[in-house]
């Protein structure tokens, strides 16, 4: 055992080879019980851990990558906190512990009227939220009703993160964007996020995306991705009028039609300016798009988005900041066709098991293709809910329940 002992190191705000009085008997061996009560136990692991691992030694700990080299750092840690050694002793010291490192270490928040408490991550400001103000009214309400504590966020709360058990993010997504820092920083907490950062990932790259469901055998519209001098494969494989995506785009942004070979080549000089590569695709021309939101890998609605008046897409952006959005309708899982259920779910399936939207079309023969799967998908109170009413923003909690009472002790 002796290998494991260190020298007691210097307490924070003691002077220099002072020992703090919790652990003055018990490393010197002057103290007559073998077996310290729990709390000094506890008060003299953290004085320990954060005078020595993380002043002196954090940086020359190596990777805890087996069970063993686990086991010798909880018996070191035992050692420096009073504990004698043998048996006993080890075990008082895991049984001290075991209520604390069965469950995520968090910065106290006020006394809890809720079991668990979420972070709803917004901007107030974002022109286009992925939920109106009163669904968002309604998110908090229904996670009461499951004890969940929501409470709005926004980006200027980076820093008090860790003090929730779980994140939603209703913000739009990026990878280049502070709600993916967020995502990040909830799964290193440990805590349930949606979408979670993987999610975000995926969707956020549509060239990734349309080579993901095409190795899947998803139907999609025929599509190719496109550098740079290599314009002619959109006329090849998609032919006119065709649709050219920017990797990143959302909501209709960064989307744009060519009729024609000029147009092909003006548009797409424009968007290499700002990316790498295109995403091509043949343009399928329907009245409406279906959306099929997913949630756990079950569908929860299906929307039918018509496009905005005299456009091509289902909002229209105006030059001058101006959004003009078509009609829109939803109606129960089961009274939506089959094959487009069906196939959404296909495509969803293939990114996680978190919270997406599915973007589809429906060919007068009855042929359904797939033309996108976001994450963070659009829950507008007035539309997405329009059937479910508040049973979408209950069973949307009802989910975080479920995944917080998986991880909790």
């Amino acid at each position: 055992m002796d290998e494991f002992r260190s020298a007691p190191p210097h307490p924070a705000g003691n002077a220099a080879g002072a020992a703090s009085p919790a652990r003055a008997g018990v490393v010197a061996g002057a103290s007559a019980d073998p077996l310290p009560c729990q709390d000094i136990l506890r008060a003299n692991l953290v004085d320990f851990a954060l005078a020595e691992l993380v002043r002196q030694h954090r940086a020359s700990f190596a990777p805890l990558w087996t069970i063993e080299s686990w086991a010798k750092l909880l018996i070191w840690l035992a050692l420096n906190s009073g504990c004698s050694g043998d048996i006993a002793s080890l075990e008082a010291f895991a049984a001290a512990l075991e209520g604390y490192l069965a469950r995520r270490w968090r910065a106290p928040r006020s006394p809890r009227r809720y079991r668990y408490d979420l972070a709803i991550l917004h901007d107030p400001e974002e022109a286009m939220p992925p939920s109106n103000k009163r669904a968002i009214r309604k998110f908090i309400e229904a996670g009461k009703k499951h004890g969940i504590d929501a409470e709005l966020i926004t980006r200027r709360d980076y820093a008090k993160l860790a003090e929730f058990d779980a994140l939603f993010i209703r913000v739009t997504t990026q990878v280049n964007h502070y709600s993916y820092r967020f995502a990040r920083r909830a799964e290193r907490e440990g805590m349930v996020v949606i979408d979670d950062p993987l999610s975000i990932l995926r969707c956020s790259n549509k060239v990734y995306l349309a080579e993901l469901l095409r190795r899947s055998r998803i139907p999609t519209p025929p599509s190719v991705v496109l550098a740079p001098g290599g314009l002619d494969a959109a006329e090849q494989v998609c032919g006119y009028p065709v649709v050219l995506k920017v990797p990143d785009g959302s909501f209709s942004r960064g989307v744009f039609k060519a009729e024609n070979q000029a147009q092909l080549e003006a548009r797409s000089r424009e968007m290499f300016d700002h990316s790498e590569l295109i995403l091509a695709q043949a343009y399928t021309y329907t009245e409406f798009d279906w959306r099929v939101g997913v949630l756990n890998q079950q569908p929860l609605y299906v929307s039918q988005y018509f496009m905005a008046k005299k456009h091509w897409q289902i909002v229209k952006h105006g030059s001058t900041g101006t959004r003009l959005a078509g009609g829109s309708t939803t109606m129960l899982v089961e009274d939506a066709p089959r094959e487009v259920v069906k196939t959404a779910l296909r495509a969803a399936n293939l990114i996680g098991d978190g919270f997406y939207g599915v973007d589809l079309k429906q060919a007068p023969n009855g042929d359904v293709v797939v033309i996108e799967v976001n994450d963070n998908p659009s829950v507008d109170a007035g539309v997405e809910d329009e059937v479910l009413g508040d049973q979408l923003y209950e069973r949307v909690m009802q989910e975080f329940l479920r995944r917080l009472s998986d991880i909790s002790p």
